[in-house]
């Protein structure tokens, strides 16, 4: 065989040896970063994705409401509200006694002591026999006519079907002010909370913060 030769049967050698390692080469895959949405907070008794947390099935149970919960979070019950939760370390529980109808948790340091009169800021826990509207806070769903971007959807919390409105305060005390407010309806009673979650000039919840605290409850403590 001619050197000539040899040399154009290595080349028609190498072409499909080459096309095949460029078919068969790694590809790499890049997975952009979810951005994170904590709508703007504001302010006024009343108002996301509830964060679902993702698990492979599980053939006995799934794992609890609580399993997935940032260290140092502990439980609180109300024997007023017939409700129990848990909530971070920095998180105070004002109003919790006979005299209120309603329970206050601030996460801001905005109070050292159960606040008097309108307008605080902070999440409020209310429950009553039956369906009747609370009668210490007004909400999203029975004031919408002082709201705008009003969005209500179908929720679940910890196990227990209820209802997840948001909207703008437009009008009225607290208005300027976000707010997110979750209905539940369980043993025989109607739990409302309601939060501020921005659009004031304070420290307040994250409507993702929100969300994460109402699915810690259970309900008929």
């Amino acid at each position: 065989m001619t050197p000539a030769v040899a040399s154009r049967i290595a080349g028609c050698l190498a072409i499909p040896l080459i096309s095949c390692l460029a078919a068969c080469g790694t590809t790499g895959s890049s997975a952009s970063p979810v951005p994170s949405h904590a709508p703007a907070a504001t302010f006024s008794p009343s108002d996301t994705p509830s964060p679902s947390a993702t698990s492979s099935p599980s053939a006995t149970s799934s794992p609890s409401a609580t399993s997935s919960l940032p260290a140092g979070w502990t439980s609180y019950t109300s024997a007023i509200q017939k409700v129990t939760f848990d909530l971070p370390p920095s998180w105070k529980v004002y109003c919790d006694h006979v005299s209120a109808s309603w329970l206050l948790i601030e996460s801001g340091g905005l109070y050292t002591s159960c606040p008097l009169g309108d307008g605080q800021i902070g999440i409020f826990v209310e429950s009553v026999a039956g369906t009747a509207p609370p009668a210490g806070i007004s909400l999203i769903s029975t004031n919408r006519s002082l709201y705008s971007n009003v969005q209500m959807t179908t929720v679940d919390v910890n196990g227990v079907g209820g209802t997840r409105l948001s909207g703008d305060q437009t009008e009225g005390m607290g208005s300027g002010s976000l707010q997110v407010e979750y209905d539940v309806a369980a043993g025989g009673r109607t739990y409302y909370i309601l939060a501020i979650v921005g659009g004031v000039a304070a420290k307040t919840a994250r409507a993702a913060q929100v969300d994460q605290f109402v699915q810690t409850f259970a309900f008929d403590a």
